[in-house]
């Protein structure tokens, strides 16, 4: 419920934010109080005609104030565009009238709701909240309670004060201020006049329109006895009453109007009482059993309405009414006992069409006042409630009403009937809770249906009705079709004061506090949309509810409410946007700034990334960064004080960098009251504005009263030699209306003070004209084609029209000569050389431009769509700026502009006109001189810090899509003659070309005139290319082939190239940054290069250059060779990436052919190779020449619905076909079709066969060489496949694979049961499943884990570990240490920021975390030696296994799953981490620490046996180290023990223990249950405790007779005995672990060595590093003598050495040192194993 103040003042504004219509704030600073001037006698002498009323006295002083008190202030903004925007959508919608200006007849409220709905509406609708301009009537008290509805208005004309009649309700008043001020239409409202049918009779008659009913059907409508007359005419019921009788045999009475539309007097009259006798007559006929109401026909409000049930009472009453309501005609009625008041809302046009919109219930009353309205009226079902709505309708179309009203009902619930009480020809004040429920905005629709537009026709209803079109035209039978049901509900409340001293009087007054604090609830509503979108933002809706289920299972109410709320974020949206836009007037309103609390939720509502909160995020932003900018008055009062010093330097003021935010501001110093001030201001916005520029000259001085600027300028960027100079001239005016006046005054003070030679190429010079207040636009463009011809003769290129607005920016208006002094609104809002200088003329033309709001002042961004292009052509943000601040071309300066262009970018992505798919390109002019530097020097540095950018930015410029990044800067120089100059440098780094942000510099030689480029010539390589500097291009192949792969979420396949760069780069930074000391290697260069893959002549695959779009095969190879950190010199990898632009991607024959021969090529060179996955699957296709050809042959022609036999061809289209396309048999008509074949290569199961065998090529290629997959876009069929058998998975957030889309599924299934394809294969499925190893959020990221991943394989499959620096030192201890209660493992690989972990600070990287969560696996490094990683997980853990939507039984469940054990998923994530490990050649860490298997039937039926067996077949398998290590407490038991036992591969594996840790079959307190039961430790018990000894004894020495005496010793045993079980309990247990502890499993022979954690890192980096060193040795050895089995190899080396064989670190010393003395001994091996081999063969010969 939404309570208010009186007259639901509130309530209108706040159910309409609810209902998302349109109460709140329009998108621009409308809200923002006016600075007025007030405009006196705009209506002369005052007029009898104002107080027609003769109650009305006026005093000659009276007339005297009132005389001075009418004036008026108009700040009219309608612009051409609003114009031609309300025009064009009169005309489209059928409309016959295009109101742009109305009047408002009303105050407080009404008019406050009206203008605020009328704007939201054209806003939404037309783009423009301007686009219909509103004056406003104020009286005195108005103004100085300074009334909302007064500062909305666009101008507002003061009315004379005291009661309505003098104003409001004063329709000459109204008439004469419609007249005056041109208005098209006057809205009255509800009270007032808005009901008296004079005020539409004489506006009609001036053509000026009334947006309400016409005068006679309000002159009707306006008596309720003519009233009931028309009801019962349209058939609508009504209570039996006087006008019941006289009809037709003696039934209703009709109303057969006459030819003005009204009730004839005849009939009227029978349906009044004139007299007692006629009042008792008419009651005797309607019966006193339920009561009858004498009313008066112009009563209301309570007034002339009694109650009787008798004569004599009626007789009384009868006088009474009459006397209350003089002169009103009076009726009598029937009493309508427990009725409910029920209303409906409708609307009728001008075409008979007739709307009903619900209604409300307004039950509730109070001294006849409604207190509540609810819509919709429950308590009425709902086909009885249509009838209303048809009767309503009816009664709407019959007397021809126009326009918003409501027809009332009496409801009786018990009987279920209603009656027809009166229709209220106007808009009523709680219209907002119909609003509220239909969603359609009741003032907007009033202003459609006065322009003459057909219901039908009006968007918002066209939307109720459940119209798909809503712009369509097609008409809707109202009568016959039902708009769309209402799920809403709206309560509204009026809310009075009253004394409860005074018998509860109604009471008014002043406000002084009101305990709902306005601030507080925007805070908590704020508060509550971030709240739930924070749960929803960036995330995919599986994931938030399966979240939400698990948190809230107790209540999963909780889980529903709030995905019904983010699923009404389109209406809850603009709720919020209204509420912000409210807080534009919260200062004016409450007196005291917007609360900090309310700026700190609106910096969160900021932070949402979704495109659906964009014009949230960007509204928000907008408010919080006006809350950090210091107040208008501060900021004039500072830029003041500075123009005001004497001592200021004008010159370097206007240079300034900290000047940018008040260039604008000195605009409004220009009619400062200090002349100096607006002199200096007027010098400095001059020299400001032509900063670029050399000013030879420069005067301001007072020209005929006009502060003016005459000045002289050059374009500084050329020779002296070449200079043009142009004069300009800026004259200010104080009076906006005298522009037209005093323009030609202006231009010849001009004239006189042009001193510039001019220019051949014609014309030069600019003017400039300032004013105060608004600019007309059609006024200005008057007054300049008025003077064309001297604006001309003076050489004038443009001229700009500055247009301050009080505390806002100033308007711009430019008019060029070269479109005729037309003004350009593509420069409104530009200073005088923001075009030249933001180069926008190469912009048009290529390209249309739509410019969308920027936040700098110093920065416009352009929404570009490509001329003539086809539909659907690329889209292009352009971001444009010019920057003061020096020191771009510096890292840090260009780091901070960059930075500033992509915010611009990020907030432009919220922007609705800015499509997904969209490129991006940034120009910045920088305009400080860069001294002491060459034009070479800063390109050479450019080159530097855009590699650095790029590096730290990529995924921004990635994720924004940034395809260009222009920087002009100007470099201080002379020219050829030593005079100064300036050489503009302009450097570029661009992806037009094909190459990620490829940099260029040039040096432009601009036209001396236009200042435009007209060639520039390359820098580098000691010579200049002169090229002609083309406008921006057009959409080239590149890019629309990058748009094609943005649409499907992806990046271009070729310019993976440029972010595998990036991501390289990256990674040197992060391991740079890690070293630390004297030997930190710098980043090498030529880091990366990319050689093609192509065909050669004999059809095999060499590395080779084409230029990049060219491919017609949609499959690419490339050989990279990437200098990594692990390979400085560098390493080479294959990258096979699907071209997604061709054919969608699509696996063809030749897709096929090439994807195999580079993943060949990778295994035959025994190097990485990486698979780029973005594709349709397998390639489908018909035989498309067939299709024209073919004819049927029908069971029966007449019939062909009886089916067909065979398809076939005639004999000439037979012959015609290519030989062997078709096979056929012959038949009567032709040629029957067997088998189709084509002559095409790749529509059918070739293609299949093709992914056979590169499915078969990809799984050899696993076992052969590291493969890794990244799918981004999507993977469908063979391309899923492909990376699955490629094991190791990268998948991107919007990256699904699967096997079929979601929507042939649906087709399957019958029914919408899958909404997206990330039901089937996204991360949510993918990841949990073990699929997917990692999942990253862009291609970016996912390019820098490809390289991250790329760091721990060596360079080819025969080569050693990939070991980097590392600046963790390997001697240090292990901090972070295992707890023996349950940890995170993960800790103890990598530890945290205050204890180190067992692996190099920062290395470990887990992978594959989402499946098998009960083991943990990933890699890391141990002193810069890559490893993988095997830890247990020691938490109870869930596997979620998520329901099937296909099955409407299935079900989520959750299952637990303890620490330390392994289950199937576990069992089998570890076997396939060490097949992977195997295959990338790396020595594994295995934390074993299991308590065994999970063996109950769930999992056993789950195969736990099967996967359990897969970790022995892995293990053994294993080519590499394997190390084995029991962290503290951690322990090794049963059959988990047996799948990891070192003998499986003695030659690889070792294991090794902690002393705290323990091993054994079975637990210590399973051992004790079967081997050191409750027997044995009461054996133990009695062995060793003396009591129980003693008492042994002392039983032992008693006779055997004396049984008392024996049983008392037993007794005392058996306790003796229970007070030790517990003690004897732990001792046995004891004594069992002290069987488990590393001691027994060392001297058992089962762990190689017992390593204490905190040493463990030392001890296996040195142990690590030993067997890489002697694994080498041992290869080489057998390579020597291939004779040798490993153990013999192993034991010569053991020989050679001198070192202590157990200690690693001497050994790897002793390895280290005599290298070469190994080396050679090898070589010894090798040649005496060769004259071996010649011995025997030459022995086997001789025999």
């Amino acid at each position: 419920m939404v309570s208010t103040g009186c007259g639901y003042a509130a309530a209108a504004t706040a159910l309409l934010a609810l209902s998302g219509v349109s109460s709140f704030a329009p998108q621009q600073s409308a809200f923002t109080p006016k600075t007025i001037t007030p405009s006196k006698g705009v209506f002369g002498a005052i007029k009898s005609a104002f107080f027609q009323n003769k109650d009305v006295a006026v005093s000659p002083s009276n007339i005297a104030k009132i005389e001075t008190s009418l004036w008026a202030a108009t700040l009219d903004k309608t612009s051409a565009t609003s114009v031609d925007a309300v025009e064009e959508y009169v005309k489209s919608r059928g409309g016959n009238r295009a109101i742009r200006k109305v009047l408002i007849a009303n105050n407080g409220m009404a008019a406050t709701k009206s203008i605020l709905s009328m704007r939201q509406w054209a806003y939404m609708e037309l783009g423009d909240e301007r686009a219909i301009q509103f004056v406003a009537m104020a009286t005195p008290e108005d103004l100085k309670a300074n009334a909302e509805f007064v500062r909305l208005a666009d101008s507002f004309v003061e009315v004379p004060a005291g009661k309505n009649l003098n104003n409001y309700a004063n329709v000459d008043v109204i008439v004469k201020i419609a007249q005056e001020q041109g208005v098209d239409a006057v809205w009255p409202g509800w009270g007032h006049a808005s009901e008296n049918p004079k005020l539409p009779n004489t506006l009609d008659k001036l053509g000026i329109k009334f947006i309400g009913p016409t005068g006679p059907v309000m002159s009707v409508l306006g008596d309720k006895i003519a009233a009931n007359i028309l009801a019962q005419t349209a058939k609508v019921p009504s209570i039996p009453w006087s006008g019941s009788f006289g009809g037709p045999d003696d039934g209703p009475l009709q109303a057969n109007l006459n030819a003005e539309g009204t009730i004839p007097t005849e009939i009227f009259e029978k349906g009044t009482a004139r007299t007692v006798e006629e009042a008792v007559a008419a009651a005797k006929r309607i019966g006193y059993e339920n009561g009858i109401m004498i009313k008066a026909s112009e009563g209301g409000g309570g007034k002339g309405i009694r109650f009787v049930d008798n004569e004599a009472d009626l007789r009384n009453a009868y006088i009474q009414v009459s006397n209350e309501v003089i002169g009103s005609p009076i009726f009598i009625m029937q009493l309508c006992k427990n009725a409910r008041h029920i209303e409906v809302q409708i609307v009728g046009d001008q075409h008979g069409n007739a709307i009903a919109l619900n209604g409300r219930d307004c039950s509730t009353q109070r001294r006849f006042q409604k207190i509540f309205e609810e819509g919709p009226p429950v308590i009425v079902p709902e086909e009885t409630f249509h009838e209303m709505e048809l009767a309503a309708q009816r009664l709407t179309q019959n007397i021809g009403y126009q326009g918003a009203g409501t027809v009332e009902y009496l409801y009786n619930a018990a009987t279920n009937k209603y009656f027809f009480l009166e229709l209220n020809p106007r808009l009523q004040v709680e219209h907002p809770v119909t609003e509220g429920i239909t969603g359609t905005n009741l003032p907007a629709t009033q202003l459609q249906v006065a322009m003459g537009i057909p219901l039908y026709n009006i968007p918002a209803i066209r939307k109720l009705y459940g119209k798909a079109d809503v712009y369509g035209t097609d008409p809707i039978d109202f009568l016959e079709e039902r708009y769309l049901p209402i799920d809403s509900h709206v309560i509204a409340a009026r809310i009075t004061a009253e004394n409860p001293d005074e018998g509860f009087k109604p009471t008014s007054g002043s406000i002084e506090r009101i305990n709902a604090s306005a601030a507080e609830l925007i805070n908590n509503a704020i508060n509550e949309f971030y709240r739930v979108e924070a749960l929803f933002d960036g995330k995919i809706n599986d994931d938030v509810v399966r979240t939400l289920a698990k948190a809230n299972a107790e209540n999963l109410d909780v889980v529903i409410s709030e995905n019904l709320a983010h699923q009404q974020l389109k209406l809850r949206s603009q709720l919020i946007l209204a509420m912000i836009r409210q807080l534009d007037t919260f200062q004016d309103r409450f007196g005291v700034a917007v609360p900090d609390s309310i700026i700190d939720t609106l910096d969160l509502l900021s932070g949402l990334k979704g495109k659906d909160y964009g014009e949230i995020i960007l509204a928000a932003e907008e408010r919080v960064r006006e809350a950090k900018v210091p107040s208008f008055e501060i900021r004039r009062t500072d830029l003041r004080a500075k123009l005001a010093d004497p001592e200021t330097d004008l010159v370097a003021l206007s240079k300034s960098s900290t000047l940018s935010a008040g260039v604008d501001l000195l605009t409004n110093l220009f009619n400062d009251e200090d002349k100096n001030v607006r002199a200096t201001a007027l010098e400095v916005y001059t020299r400001r504005v032509y900063r670029t520029y050399n000013i030879p000259s420069l005067k301001v001085e007072d020209i005929d009263g006009r502060l003016s600027c005459s000045f002289d300028f050059q374009f500084a960027d050329v020779p002296s030699a070449d200079r043009v100079t142009r004069s300009g001239f800026f004259s200010n005016l104080k009076d906006s209306s005298k522009f037209s006046q005093e323009l030609p005054d202006i231009l010849n003070a001009m004239g006189s003070k042009i001193t510039g030679a001019g220019s051949t190429g014609g014309p030069v010079n600019v003017l400039q004209v300032g004013m105060s207040g608004d600019a007309n636009i059609a006024d200005l463009q008057s007054a300049i084609n008025a003077n064309k011809d001297k604006l001309n003769m003076l050489g004038i290129r443009t001229v700009t029209v500055v247009a301050t607005q009080g505390k806002k920016d100033p308007i711009y208006f430019t008019f060029p000569q070269c479109d005729g002094f037309k003004e350009d609104p593509l420069r409104r809002g530009m200073r005088p050389t923001f075009h030249q200088l933001l180069e926008l003329n190469r912009l048009t033309d290529n390209f249309v431009l739509d410019r969308i709001p920027a936040v700098g002042r110093n920065a416009q961004i352009y929404v570009g769509s490509e001329k003539g292009a086809r539909r659907g052509a690329a889209q292009v943000v352009f971001v444009r700026g010019i920057t003061h601040s020096p020191g771009i071309t510096t890292l840090t300066g260009a780091r901070h502009t960059l930075l500033q262009g992509l915010d611009e970018l990020e907030r432009a992505q919220s922007n609705t006109k800015v499509s997904l798919q969209s490129s991006s390109r940034i120009y910045i002019h920088s305009l400080p001189e860069v001294e002491g530097s060459t034009p070479m020097e800063i390109a050479e540095e450019f080159h530097s810090v855009v590699d650095k950018l790029k590096s730290r930015f990529a995924q921004r410029l990635l994720k924004l899509r940034v395809d260009e990044i222009e920087a002009k800067v100007r470099v201080r120089s002379v020219d050829k003659d030593g005079n100064p100059m300036i050489v503009p440098v302009r450097l570029v780094a661009s992806s037009m070309e094909g190459e990620w942000l490829k940099t260029a510099a040039y040096i432009e030689r601009p036209d001396p005139v236009t200042g435009v480029t007209r060639e520039f010539c390359t820098i580098g390589d000691g010579k200049d290319s002169v090229c002609m500097l083309d406008p921006y291009a057009g959409a080239n192949i590149i890019q629309t082939k990058r748009a094609i792969a943005r649409r499907v979420g992806s990046t271009y396949a070729y310019d993976f190239l440029g972010l595998l760069e990036v991501g390289l780069i990256q990674e040197w930074d992060t391991y740079i940054s890690s070293l630390s000391g004297p030997d930190v290697p710098s980043l090498p260069t030529n880091l990366f290069e990319a050689r093609e893959l192509l065909e050669g002549a004999d059809g095999e695959l060499v590395p080779g250059k084409r230029e990049i779009g060219t491919n017609k095969v949609g499959m690419v190879a490339w050989l990279v060779n990437m200098k990594t950190p692990e390979y400085p010199s560098g390493r080479e990898v294959v990258f096979i990436s699907n071209d997604v632009t061709v054919q969608s991607g699509s696996f063809g024959v030749p897709e096929d052919e090439l994807f195999f021969k580079a993943s060949k090529y990778a295994r035959m060179n025994k190097i990485p190779r990486v698979y780029i996955s973005c594709n349709s699957g397998a390639r489908i296709g018909l035989v498309e020449d067939l299709k024209p050809k073919f004819n049927i042959k029908f069971v029966d022609d007449a019939s062909p619905s009886k089916g067909f036999k065979y398809l076939y061809l005639t004999d000439d289209v037979y012959k015609a076909l290519p030989e062997c396309s078709v096979n056929v048999e012959n038949v009567p008509e032709g040629w029957a079709i067997k088998d189709i074949i084509g002559t095409s290569e790749g529509i059918g199961v070739e293609n299949l066969q093709g992914s056979g065998k590169i499915a078969g090529e990809t799984s050899r290629a696993y076992d052969e060489i590291f493969t890794l997959s990244y799918i981004t876009g999507r993977s469908v069929g063979i391309g899923a496949y492909l990376v699955r058998l490629g094991q190791r998975v990268i998948q991107m957030k919007q990256g699904p694979m699967l096997l079929t889309g979601y929507g042939a599924l649906n087709k399957l299934l019958g029914r919408e049961v899958y909404t997206s394809n990330d039901q089937l294969g996204g991360p949510q499925v993918m990841y949990p499943n073990g699929c997917t190893h990692e999942v990253v959020d862009d291609d970016q990221q996912g390019v820098r884990s490809i390289i991250q991943w790329l760091s721990f394989v060596p360079k080819t499959t025969d080569a050693s570990p990939a070991v980097r620096l590392s600046s963790d030192p390997v001697n240090r201890d292990v901090a972070w240490k295992p707890t023996p209660t349950p940890y995170d493992p993960r800790l103890m690989l990598s530890g945290t920021d205050d204890a180190a972990g067992f692996f190099d600070k920062g290395s470990f990287k887990e992978y594959l975390p989402g499946w098998g969560k009960s083991v943990i696996m990933g890699r890391g490094r141990l002193g810069g030696i890559p490893m993988g990683a095997i830890a247990v997980e020691t938490r109870l853990v869930e596997r979620i296994i998520p329901a099937d939507p296909a099955d409407p039984n299935s079900r989520e469940a959750i299952l637990p799953q303890a620490g330390q054990v392994l289950f199937p998923d576990s069992s089998y994530k570890t076997a396939q981490a060490l097949r992977d490990f195997n295959n990338e050649g790396l020595p594994v860490m295995i934390f074993a620490n299991w308590r065994g298997f999970s063996g109950g039937s769930r999992d056993m039926s789950g195969e736990i046996l099967k996967f359990g067996s897969m970790i022995v077949d892995a293990l053994r398998e294993y080519k590499h180290p394997i190390y084995i290590y029991f962290p503290p407490f951690g322990e090794l038991r049963g059959g988990s023990w047996v799948v990891v036992d070192p003998t499986i591969n003695e030659e690889k594996m070792t294991m090794f223990s902690d002393p705290e840790a323990r091993g054994g079959i079975l637990e210590p307190a399973g051992i004790v249950e079967i081997k050191f039961r409750v027997a044995d430790q009461l054996k133990a018990m009695h062995r060793i405790d003396r009591q129980l000894q003693m008492l042994d004894a002392e039983l032992a020495g008693t006779d055997e007779t004396d049984m008392s005496a024996q049983e008392a010793i037993k007794d005392q045993i058996a306790a003796r005995e229970e007070l030790l079980k517990p003690v004897y309990l732990q001792a046995a247990t004891e004594f069992a672990d002290l069987h488990d502890k590393t001691g027994r499993m060392k001297a058992k022979g089962v762990i190689k060595e017992a390593v204490p954690w905190a040493e463990s890192r030392k001890y296996f980096f040195y142990l690590a590093k030993r067997r890489i060193a002697q694994d080498n040795y041992l290869k080489h050895i057998q390579a020597a003598d291939p004779s040798l089995t490993s153990k013999d190899a192993l034991a010569w080396l053991k020989g050679m050495c001198t070192a202590d064989w157990e200690n690693n670190e001497a050994v790897l010393d002793y390895y280290t040192k005599n290298d070469d003395v190994i080396t050679s001994k090898i070589s010894e091996v090798k040649t005496a194993s060769i004259t071996k081999q010649i011995a025997a063969l030459q022995a086997e010969l001789g025999k």
